[in-house]
């Protein structure tokens, strides 16, 4: 963790004891909450997820994302000694979604709902100041990923990565195949509903699937090149959640960008 964040006084008593809970995990992180660089809460309080995540919720996670900060995680030595895994030095600035995802196929991650670390937002943090490299680093990710998911060749996608990767790190601008990659989320989201999937899983997946669905609206919608395919997001939650589809808001919005298309 960076200096300045702040490791709340239960956060490691709290994590070994979940770890030493769950033998079968070997990695695990939590929750934090945003603060500025005075210390005031950002985002209203609220944490940086949702709702926590088990083990095939992450795997479906880290397709898209790093869903797991860096400074929450505790991890087992004799996972990383016996797997021989390592930071990649030629994935700088995205080293920790990258790890994450080769842990991922070989021991079970989980991220607790608990918040035990406030991140403080800087404007010079690395992450800010080399912004385009780690956008092109996420996509580099988001292609191995997605790629290893659904068989597929990374190259015949990589207008889909493109945007995927550009909403994730709020970047705006250019061609972008929205409705390829809202058809890209719903694919994936077939492929693990395929997998053995407890009830909790499903219903995490099932919410992250249309939660990354609506903000592929809202970017969508946003930016000049691709506001006339802002309804294709929302369309494709009737093959995530038929409830998702037909809530006011939803129905709303298709109307609102000109559903269905002429």
């Amino acid at each position: 963790m960076d200096a300045d964040d702040i490791c709340l006084p239960h956060r490691l008593a709290f994590q070994l004891s979940s770890l030493e809970d769950r033998p079968q995990v070997g990695v695990l992180g939590t929750n934090v909450q945003w603060i500025d660089e005075a210390g005031a809460l950002l985002h209203q309080g609220r944490p940086q997820f949702a709702e926590a995540a088990a083990p095939q919720s992450m795997r479906w996670e880290l397709l898209w994302d790093n869903p797991l900060p860096h400074m929450t995680v505790m991890l087992r030595r004799a996972t990383l000694a016996g797997q021989g895994v390592r930071y990649d030095p030629s994935f700088y600035v995205a080293q920790d979604y990258d790890l994450w995802a080769r842990l991922s196929t070989v021991t079970d991650i989980v991220r607790l709902a608990e918040v035990t670390v406030l991140r403080r937002y800087v404007s010079s943090s690395v992450s800010w100041r080399r912004r385009e490299q780690q956008l092109a680093l996420h996509q580099a990710l988001m292609q191995r990923q997605l790629g290893r998911c659904l068989a597929q060749t990374p190259s015949i996608l990589r207008p889909v990565y493109t945007v995927l990767a550009a909403m994730a790190n709020g970047a705006g601008g250019g061609p972008y195949a929205v409705q390829a990659a809202a058809s890209l989320v719903v694919q994936a989201y077939r492929a693990f509903l395929s997998r053995p999937l407890s009830p909790e899983e499903q219903g995490q997946i099932q919410r992250s699937a249309v939660r990354l669905l609506r903000q592929l609206q809202r970017w969508a919608a946003q930016q000049p090149e691709t506001r006339s395919q802002a309804w294709a997001p929302l369309w494709a939650l009737r093959h995530v959640s038929w409830r998702a589809l037909g809530s006011r808001d939803t129905l709303g919005r298709l109307r609102q960008h000109g559903f269905p298309p002429r």
